[in-house]
């Protein structure tokens, strides 16, 4: 069943059909299935028999060397940084999703051959892996989804598809599917549709809601009921039809959290309460949140992302609120309201682990174009996918209120030296850079930093000399000399086993500040605390970065 809308608001169209319902039942000998019906996500659970199944049959054929992909070249609809994101092209050369949409078996061995050819031309450096189809499929309209490959949080997970009873789980073997990094793929309708449209102005707003939404399914929402039976989640449950409280793995919306991405309503006032539409008019609560302006996430999001801690989730909630007796959650609501907070979410959910000050923050996305044989991707489409993840970049970091960055470039930037002794996590840290070395354009630089050990801290340096010495009661060696500098100010620090820092190109702080020219090489490092077994310190290996 379709969601129909009534109105002639551009996004309309593209939201009612974000999340269709369920797949019939899977049957591995049909040669090609009509236009069935998608979740936007479903437990791994409820398909794994099926592809299993596939597999074995002889319907599934995996490849047995990876899928053949070929790196394209981003133009046109650029944002605001000239670092454009990795895009690959992928055939789809037996038409697997016309003839088996929307069989999660069929669509997850596709993703898992094409991730397989760009982790074997990339490396396995991506979290995510996201596909885009450039033609349109059976029906008008256009959508997404979001499928699991792994979940190593506690708290959060999704226990109902009875994998796991923590809803732990990583299905790299299952898929077989290489490396260790991918946490999940998600899957958008044609690039082509209107309602895809890049940038920040009025005719992106869908695009810009629709695809924060599907990432954040790799956190949430998978809660069970509050203590005292109130449901987080909505009540729709798939293949049922549509629930007026709204889907299962998406807010209820007897919540009033001010608005977000994930469904989370708002609502106003009390006696009655008024629950407002979601962004340009569509009734399925699709919005930017009020308490973070121009933010797709709530608090109440974040804390399920592991961005902001239980008391701050409770802090910037300007309202956590709850329509008791609504049965329809009707625009209209006369009846009792309460309250809830972090505390009632813990209490039936577990804590987050790991929680805030130790989750991963900075995370990089590798985007795939699904074509058709003979159909390459051409430079208006690759152009439109570019501006779109561009400005989801943009998107994600301000709405997580800068604590956490979304890459989509393919490599990091400079030539890395001076290999990192091992520190007390049993590994050896690494640094790496992004961005955009043009100085000419919008010339830009992030630094990051990996595999610190955990409950120390640390800051980077940076210098235009490199150097190798041991420092006194030092493990590792410092690899910059000369006139160093230091980002040590607030703000700067590096808590725990990952950080990032974008640095202002104008002023390096060296002594006197200094600001970065074209043909300059910079050369960058991490020092860290740590205990290996006693008090000590070391670094991150360094990484060189020649500017134009």
């Amino acid at each position: 069943m379709t969601r129909h809308w009534n109105g002639t608001v551009a996004m309309k169209p593209l939201i009612g059909i974000l999340c269709l319902l369920t797949t019939s039942a899977f049957a591995v000998t049909a040669p090609a299935r009509p236009q069935g019906e998608l979740a936007c996500y479903q437990p791994p659970a409820e398909w794994l028999d099926d592809y299993r199944a596939a597999v074995e049959s002889g319907a599934i054929v995996r490849s047995t060397t990876p899928g053949a992909v070929t790196r394209l070249t981003p133009g046109g609809f650029l944002g605001p940084s000239c670092s454009a994101p990795v895009v690959f092209a992928y055939e789809d050369t037996h038409d697997v999703l016309l003839n088996h949409f929307p069989s999660r078996p069929f669509m997850a061995a596709l993703m898992a051959d094409a991730a397989n050819g760009v982790i074997a031309q990339a490396g396995d450096e991506f979290d995510f892996i996201g596909f885009w189809m450039t033609y349109p499929l059976q029906f008008t309209g256009a959508g997404g989804l979001y499928e699991s490959v792994k979940n190593d949080v506690h708290g959060i997970g999704d226990p109902s598809g009875g994998l796991t009873p923590d809803g732990i789980f990583d299905l790299h073997d299952f898929l077989q599917l290489s490396g260790e990094r991918v946490r999940g793929f998600l899957f958008f309708l044609d690039i082509n549709h209107p309602d895809w449209q890049p940038g920040s102005g009025v005719g992106a707003t869908a695009a810009r809601i629709l695809v924060n939404h599907e990432f954040e399914h790799a956190f949430g929402v998978y809660l069970p009921d509050l203590a005292d039976g109130r449901r987080l989640q909505g009540e729709g449950e798939f293949p049922a039809p549509f629930d007026p409280c709204g889907d299962v793995f998406h807010w209820n919306w007897r919540i009033d959290g001010q608005g977000s991405c994930m469904q989370i309503s708002e609502w106003v006032g009390a006696g009655p309460a008024m629950r407002l539409p979601g962004a340009g008019g569509n009734p399925f609560n699709y919005r930017f949140n009020t308490d973070i302006p121009g933010g797709v996430y709530s608090y109440t999001d974040l804390y399920l992302m592991g961005l902001v801690s239980p008391a701050e989730m409770d802090a910037g909630n300007s309202e956590l609120r709850y329509m008791d007796d609504s049965s329809n959650c009707a625009v209209t609501y006369n009846g009792s309201i309460s309250d809830f907070t972090s505390a009632d979410i813990v209490a039936v959910a577990g804590e987050r682990v790991p929680d805030s000050t130790t989750s991963p923050k900075d995370f990089r996305t590798a985007w795939v174009m699904i074509h058709r044989t003979g159909d390459m991707p051409n430079a208006q489409e690759i152009g439109k996918l570019t501006g779109i993840v561009e400005q989801q970049a943009v998107d994600w970091n301000h709405s997580t209120l800068g604590r956490s960055t979304m890459n989509s470039n393919l490599s990091p930037l400079g030539s890395s030296y001076c290999a990192a002794s091992m520190n007390s996590g049993g590994e050896s840290a690494r640094i790496e850079a992004f961005g955009c070395t043009d100085l000419t354009a919008s010339g830009e630089l992030t630094l990051s930093a990996d595999r610190l050990p955990e409950g120390q801290f640390g800051y980077f340096l940076a210098g235009q000399t490199q150097g190798v010495f041991q420092p006194p009661g030092s493990q590792g060696l410092l690899c910059i000399s000369g006139n160093i500098g230091r980002f040590n100010l607030s703000g700067e620090i590096i808590q725990g086993s990952t950080g990032t820092l974008q640095v202002d190109l104008s002023t390096i702080p060296v002594n006197p500040p200094t600001a970065v020219l074209p043909g300059d090489t910079w050369h960058f490092q991490c020092w860290f605390r740590d205990n290996n077994p006693g008090p000590t310190s070391n670094f991150t290996d360094a990484v060189s970065v020649t500017f134009q």
